[in-house]
């Protein structure tokens, strides 16, 4: 019968994989694979507003068939691939940086939405011409009627289409950028108060009772501690666990605090026992 620890020896195989060059590989190919899947969806995004767009611009007994009708296959493919996609890299983040949500360089919605960008684009120059432009052209009872602003709109979404996809993209690289600084201060901040703070027992209070059909949680706990002059504080910790990790109330966590301001949320970190450096403080936390 072995005598090694059981959970020490799960979390130094978790520690040897995180370390390794290998869990990065995986995060590689996963963020590769969902942004070559948005690219494909983004294509089919405009094979579908193209069959629409021509219907409208031509006459009911004009031609309808679509340039892009051979890539109908597109929008359920890449719909299929980015939903695979996305959790490939939320599972291989998970194992290569041992945190939930935590992504090295590029988290899946800003691959998702400029790889859908980018197939957006590809497609805009592919769309179907009408038969006349500016004119709704009628060639078995010859009653032409001309375009109202709503079918010109429709027309040039050669150009705003790539336009509002480029725009969205900027938008979530531009949200991401943020993110990355505001979690990059916020470890520095840790790292101030782990040099000059103290780290207290505390006990969960309130905590979400694991069901037998979740297997991980998106969750906030309640946690009580009593700071370095004996007065009785809480605080609520938000992160992601599985439903082994998941702490229920009455068991133990640690908790980080600045002894200078004990009553400040933001000075505040849980980790699991035993926690003593910014890696288990931040076990729990999103995007850390």
């Amino acid at each position: 019968m072995s005598t090694v620890d059981p959970e020490r020896a799960r979390e130094g195989r978790r520690r040897a994989w995180r370390e390794g060059p290998a869990s990065r590989i995986v995060l590689a190919v996963a963020g590769l694979a969902l942004g070559l899947f948005a690219v494909i969806l983004g294509v089919g995004f405009m094979v579908d507003v193209d069959s629409s767009r021509i219907t409208s611009l031509n006459s009911v007994f004009a031609d309808w068939d679509s340039n892009l009708d051979g890539l109908r296959w597109t929008f359920p493919v890449g719909m299929v691939g980015v939903l695979l996609g996305v959790f490939g890299m939320v599972f291989a983040a998970s194992a290569s940086t041992g945190r939930h949500f935590s992504f090295p360089v590029a988290g899946p919605v800003t691959i998702g939405v400029v790889g859908a960008a980018i197939g957006v684009s590809i497609a805009a120059p592919m769309m179907t011409e009408p038969l006349t432009v500016g004119t709704r052209t009628d060639p078995v009872f010859f009653e032409h009627e001309p375009w109202g602003p709503w079918d010109w709109f429709w027309y040039e979404v050669t150009w705003w289409g790539p336009l509002l996809a480029w725009t969205l993209a900027a938008v979530a690289i531009g949200i991401a950028i943020l993110a990355r600084r505001r979690r990059r201060a916020r470890r520095e901040l840790l790292a101030t108060v782990l040099a000059s703070g103290l780290i207290a027992r505390g006990v969960v209070t309130k905590a979400p009772v694991p069901s037998s059909e979740g297997s991980n949680y998106i969750t906030t706990i309640t946690v009580r501690f009593v700071d370095h002059v004996g007065t009785e504080r809480w605080t609520r910790c938000s992160g992601a666990w599985s439903k082994a990790s998941l702490p229920q109330a009455g068991k133990f966590v640690a908790v980080l605090f600045d002894p200078a301001a004990a009553g400040d949320g933001r000075r505040i970190w849980v980790g699991p026992v035993g926690s003593v450096d910014v890696d288990g403080f931040t076990r729990w936390g999103f995007g850390v």
